[in-house]
């Protein structure tokens, strides 16, 4: 597991995390997005069914030589080297010019951050440990359900066809993957009770 597996073309923007989506998804959209061709590396594991990392804990810190806070997702380029989803995503935005630009937006930007942040880690939190208890998952459903119509009224507050309003930022590659999560692994026509997030979804993929 200490060893990284890769799909390296030595490029300059390196990318790493586990084979999944996880907390890593939101960063490949934008750079996706964006045109910027990167390299992503991953750590390999053992086998099923607990893939256990002991040996990648062991070594991070090594293979993550020069990062202030060794973790996954890490994101490197020529100026810095960044652990943490949010972080690495509010680096994106400045980078690639989809920041928040007034006070509103910023504070907007915040709170859909804090908020899907949240929900990011409860999924995941979810999905490991209660996925196969039959009542969990109802309690679950109800419950991201309700957020989901939070989403979809603050979205319709803010106006425009982006969560900040007429311009896309990094909150949407957010929130896009959080609602598409969802879709997934709660059902195809959850977002029909919101019609305005559905909106944004199909506007996001096309």
């Amino acid at each position: 597991c200490g060893d990284m597996a890769s799909n390296e073309e030595g490029h300059e923007v390196i990318v790493s995390y586990w084979p999944t989506r996880g907390l890593v998804q939101p960063i490949r959209y934008l750079l996706e997005y964006e045109g910027v061709p990167y390299d992503f590396v991953w750590p390999q594991c053992g086998p099923p069914p607990s893939y256990p990392r002991d040996e990648w804990l062991s070594t991070k810190h090594r293979i993550m030589e020069g990062f202030d806070f060794p973790n996954l997702p890490y994101y490197q380029d020529d100026k810095v080297k960044l652990t943490h989803t949010m972080a690495i995503m509010e680096y994106l935005g400045r980078k690639h010019h989809l920041y928040p630009i007034n006070e509103i937006e910023h504070s907007d930007a915040d709170l859909y951050r804090e908020e899907l942040g949240d929900q990011f880690r409860a999924s995941i939190e979810f999905f490991y440990n209660h996925y196969m208890v039959k009542s969990d998952v109802v309690v679950y459903e109800k419950q991201v359900r309700q957020k989901l119509k939070q989403f979809e009224s603050k979205f319709v507050k803010c106006g425009g066809d982006y969560c900040l309003g007429e311009r896309l930022t990094y909150v949407d590659f957010l929130m896009y993957e959080f609602a598409d999560h969802i879709r997934l692994a709660v059902s195809s026509t959850v977002l029909d009770e919101c019609p305005a997030l559905n909106a944004f979804m199909d506007r996001f993929e096309n």
